[in-house]
Order: C-alpha cells, then structure tokens, then sequence
C-alpha cells in the first residue's frame, strides 16, 4: 500500500483485499465510465512510456537483483499487453487490465531511473 503524500490525500486502495494496489487507485463507488477510464489509463501509460524511452541505455554492468526484476517487471507488462490484445474484452475488464498495466511500468521507469542516477555518479 502506497503512502499518503499529503495530509489531506488518501493512500490508495486496492480492488480486493489482499491485492495490490493500482494506479490511479481502484475506486468501484466512483461513477466514472470503464471507456472514460481507459481512455485516462492509456495516455498514463503512453506518457510513462515515453519517460521510459528517454531515459539513457542501461549500463553494461549491473547487479543481478536489479536485472532479475526489470526482467520481471518486463515479463509482467508483456503479459497484460498480451491480454490487451483480445478485442472482445469488456470494458470493465480492459479497464482492470490498464490498471493492472500502469503499475509496473511506473515501478519500472522508477527502477531505470534510480538505475541512471547510481551510473551518472
């Protein structure tokens, strides 16, 4: 569960009990339209992409951890795109797959990034 940022924000929730949370957080009494959603989702993604993108080619050297769990992170997006890919999905369903998405293509951009800062100093 993430940390609230400000005194007057919320920590994130999760869909279920005992699942992770996803972002933005999963909030079933809002009235926002599952299209609305992903349409909000995908260009989170497209963004956290690019940032991706930019950032500078991973070092020749690194530790194993930290290559086992991009690899992983890696793994877990190509999965949900692989979901993505059926055109016969609900709405509701590509909606709870975007979520799923975003998250470990943050915590892969945010891995990268930490990665360049260890290599630039």
């Amino acid at each position: 569960m993430q940390q609230a940022s400000g005194p007057n924000e919320t920590p994130e929730i999760a869909a279920n009990p005992g699942s992770l949370p996803t972002v933005p957080a999963y909030d079933p009494s809002a009235n926002i339209q599952p299209r609305d959603a992903i349409r909000a989702l995908m260009v989170q993604s497209r963004l956290l992409e690019q940032d991706l993108r930019r950032l500078p080619a991973q070092p020749q050297v690194a530790r194993t951890a930290t290559l086992a769990t991009i690899d992983d992170l890696q793994l877990r997006i190509a999965s949900i795109d692989q979901q993505l890919i059926d055109p016969d999905l609900p709405p509701e369903t590509q909606a709870r797959y975007w979520r799923e998405l975003v998250r470990p293509v943050d915590s892969l951009l945010q891995l990268r990034y930490a990665q360049a800062q260890r290599v630039s100093f």
